[in-house]
C-alpha cells in the first residue's frame, strides 16, 4: 500500500485505524521538544554564567601584613621591630600595630632586654 496512491478515503480510514499510534508519536515528539527546549535554557544560563567566571577577575589571597609579623615571629628568632620592618616592607609603626593587632588575637609577643620581640609559646593561641 506505501507504493499505491491513496484517495482521500483511504486516507482518513488509514489514520483512523493507526490513530492511537499518532496520538503516541506526536506525544512523544511534543515532549522531546520540551526536553529539547528546557536544555537549550540551560544551556544559555551555563553558557552565561562562564561568561561571567571568564570576565570576572581572579582573586589571589596574600597573607596579609599580621600573619607575615606572626610567621616571622614563629621562627623562634628574636627580632628587632626595624628588621620585621625591613623584611616585610612596612613602617616600625605599622609593626607595632601589627604585633598589637596579634596580641588582641591572644599571641604572647615578649621583648627580651635589648628590646627584640619574640613569642613566648610559638605553638599556641592563648584564650581570652
Amino acid at each position: 500500500m506505501a507504493n499505491q496512491d491513496l484517495n482521500k478515503s483511504e486516507m482518513v480510514a488509514l489514520i483512523c485505524e493507526h490513530e492511537e499510534h499518532i496520538d503516541w508519536l506526536y506525544e512523544g515528539v511534543r515532549e522531546l521538544r520540551e526536553t529539547l527546549d528546557f536544555a537549550i535554557e540551560m544551556g544559555k544560563g551555563l553558557q552565561e554564567r562562564v561568561n561571567e567566571l571568564e570576565n570576572s577577575p581572579v582573586v589571589v589571597e596574600k597573607a596579609g601584613r599580621k600573619d607575615e609579623v606572626l610567621a616571622i615571629l614563629k621562627e623562634g628568632k628574636h627580632v628587632s621591630v626595624p628588621t620585621l620592618a625591613k623584611r616585610i616592607g612596612i613602617s616600625d609603626r605599622n609593626i607595632s600595630s601589627q604585633m598589637s593587632y596579634l596580641r588582641k588575637d591572644g599571641w604572647l609577643i615578649a621583648t627580651d632586654s635589648m628590646g627584640f620581640k619574640f613569642l613566648e609559646n610559638p605553638n599556641r593561641v592563648v584564650s581570652r
